[in-house]
């Protein structure tokens, strides 16, 4: 991790955070052809926004209570929430800005103010995600300055009226990466009416974990496309954020039927504790705000795994060493767990047939030699363990085949040490 700088408490409490739920809530959703179905099908905005006339009749619901109680009950400490996509639509009174906002609409509650209420009720940190790019200002042909002044203006606007938000998710300006995006400008008026908010900014697919301007609070790894993170190379303190979608759109899509398993959550969040990076995970909502079935049954099976062999990866924690995949951490409590992957399960043919729970042993540099034993957490096996004799500090444990019946993906293993 990055010592060498003072940390700094909010990037801190949201790198603790570890699990999010990103909720793309817009008008596309009601279509069920993805978030970017406007452009995809090369709609003028006219055209698009007739797909909803008329927009008075059209009442806006999300299932907020619904969403805050599953992240709430499965470690899920952050959600971020569109307040304006790239279709130009916004959730929020943007006093004339934009050409379409849920004033429009016959929804009567002020779903941005539900949202971060009920999210800190639940001690729930609310984020607000804003889009830069908004294509509808750009099909009207209006300059790019003007709209860096629309831009703030209607941040504004939120930090004005939601005083209690977390924090904001920017996404867009990797549209025009050589374009002056005057982010000081607009990170600075965030500063003023917020000091504390996170700041992210998509650095979009080509960038990923590219360090930005200095008030933008988190590395970023769109899709889960980690790189090995080097802390030490940047230049404050810094929290770092895999976002992925659970299948292959952001907005809901009807007929996209790749969606991640259980196993692919756990894959991915311990790839991304393992660089002390937060796992953003995308889930889809129907055309009335509410969250798939399918997507709530894997959370709440994810959610399980978390709490008997994730627990440890929140709050403070180190990385202790790695090898390949596998790693050890320290907690603050000074508890080390073990993080081993790719063992085979009980019922796997080479353990049937061919013989044999001992697999082939495995190394770390490891600079603690007063371990008393160490203990698989799914079923409380003791292992052996040795040092080299030619380094005292390489570790070398030996573990075992999974017992039938179990298959955890990535095999936590508690290592207790001699007081």
């Amino acid at each position: 991790m990055n010592n060498k700088f003072p940390k700094i408490t909010r990037v801190t409490n949201f790198r603790n955070l570890g699990l999010g739920f990103f909720l793309h809530f817009g008008l596309y959703n009601k279509i069920g052809k993805g978030e970017w179905y406007q452009n995809m099908y090369h709609l003028n905005s006219h055209d698009y926004y007739e797909m909803f006339s008329p927009l008075s009749q059209l009442k806006l619901n999300l299932d907020i209570s619904g969403i805050v109680s599953l992240a709430k009950e499965n470690n899920f400490g952050y959600l971020v929430l569109t307040t304006k996509h790239h279709d130009g639509f916004c959730f929020f009174d943007s006093e004339g800005l934009s050409e379409h906002d849920i004033t429009e609409t016959s929804t009567q509650n002020d779903i941005i103010e539900d949202f971060i209420t009920q999210c800190r009720q639940a001690k729930i940190l609310p984020i607000l995600y804003f889009c830069t790019l908004d294509w509808m200002w750009d099909e009207k042909g209006i300059p790019f300055e003007e709209q860096l002044t629309l831009i703030n203006r209607e941040v504004e606007i939120l930090c004005k009226k939601y005083p209690d938000l977390g924090g904001f998710w920017f996404d867009g300006n990797w549209s025009k990466k050589e374009a002056d995006w005057q982010e000081e400008k607009l990170y600075q008026l965030i500063r003023s009416y917020i000091p504390e908010a996170i700041i992210v900014n998509n650095s979009g697919l080509t960038n990923a974990g590219k360090e930005q301007n200095s008030h933008v609070d988190v590395l970023t790894f769109e899709q889960a496309h980690l790189k090995e993170i080097n802390y030490q190379a940047c230049q404050r303190d810094l929290a770092a954020e895999a976002c992925q979608s659970f299948n292959d759109h952001w907005g809901l899509a009807n007929e996209d039927y790749n969606f991640k398993s259980v196993g692919d959550l756990i894959l991915k969040f311990v790839e991304a504790r393992k660089q002390k990076a937060n796992y953003l995970l995308n889930v889809s909502l129907n055309e009335n705000g509410k969250m798939l079935p399918l997507q709530i049954e894997t959370i709440k099976v994810f959610g399980q795994w978390v709490k008997k062999y994730g627990f440890m990866l929140f709050d403070d924690y180190e990385i202790l060493t790695m090898n390949n995949d596998d790693f050890i951490i320290s907690t603050k409590d000074n508890q080390h767990f073990a993080f081993l992957y790719d063992l085979p399960s009980g019922g796997h043919v080479k353990v049937i047939q061919q013989g044999g729970k001992i697999q082939p042993p495995r190394s770390f540099n490891y600079p603690f030699d007063k371990i008393d034993k160490m203990r698989f957490l799914d079923n409380l096996e003791e292992i052996n363990f040795d040092y080299t004799k030619e380094n005292k500090k390489e570790l070398i444990i030996s573990p075992t085949a999974y017992n039938y019946g179990f298959n955890t993906k990535v095999r936590v293993l508690k290592i207790s040490l001699n007081s």
